[in-house]
């Protein structure tokens, strides 16, 4: 045991345990207290559309108004952070645009989680905008629109306290046990690295451990498979 006295190992073992605490703190604060929204485009399927060689002789017609191009895009919208977003956080309300020549035929609400939600959306010109309102962590709605003349630009803007930019990607927050199972894991890890390293008589239980830790998550993955068939 006298290698433990050498300066280089105890210095290896003091940074992998700082490495440890900080990798710890920074997974279980990381969501901690955050503040975000996010979108999805679901689907952007073309319905309706009127061919070069035909036009002039075919007419669509929505509400008795004639339209080219008709599109449906479904949006969902969700709030994907920690903290939830009262409707006094708006500066400017969430709003999708579209290209000058598109026309919002309609825009409606049709999925809301938790059902107690009532968002009210309004059109004005090529916009949607979602009145503010109060969404919790993991609230989310969902939006149906017809668009005519549909290019598949579509330009989001709001400002939020605390937001920088609503991002186009839902990411589901991390649940505070999930948090504290993580940090515990990645602490655990590199405590048994540590005493792998230093602890000569600890090596063989520390390998029996992490082949008894790779044989539950292998079992459990096929419980998990065998579920899904």
């Amino acid at each position: 045991m006298d290698f433990l006295r050498d300066p280089i190992w105890q210095f290896i073992g003091a940074a992998i345990g700082v490495i440890a605490v900080f990798v710890s703190v920074y997974i279980f604060t990381a969501q901690r207290a955050k503040r975000s929204l996010s979108y999805d485009i679901l689907t952007s399927t073309e319905l309706l559309s009127i061919k070069k060689e035909i036009q002039g002789k075919v007419q669509i017609l929505f509400e008795n108004k004639p339209v080219e191009n008709v599109y449906h895009v479904v949006l969902k919208i969700t709030n994907d952070g920690s903290l939830p977003l009262n409707g006094s956080l708006f500066e400017r309300p969430l709003s999708f645009s579209f290209h000058e020549k598109t026309t919002i035929l309609s825009a409606i609400v049709t999925e809301s989680h938790p059902s107690t939600l009532h968002p009210e959306l309004i059109i004005e010109n090529n916009h949607v905008i979602l009145k503010p309102l109060l969404l919790n962590s993991g609230d989310n709605i969902q939006l149906s629109l017809l668009l005519a003349q549909h290019n598949g630009l579509i330009n989001v803007d709001a400002r939020i306290e605390g937001i920088n930019e609503v991002k186009k990607g839902i990411k589901a927050p991390l649940k505070p046990a999930a948090r504290w199972v993580i940090a515990f894991i990645v602490s655990s890890i590199l405590g048994m690295v540590v005493l792998y390293l230093l602890v000569e008589s600890s090596r063989p239980f520390i390998i029996m451990l992490i082949l008894a830790i790779l044989a539950a998550i292998v079992d459990e993955n096929k419980k998990t498979k065998s579920k899904q068939s």
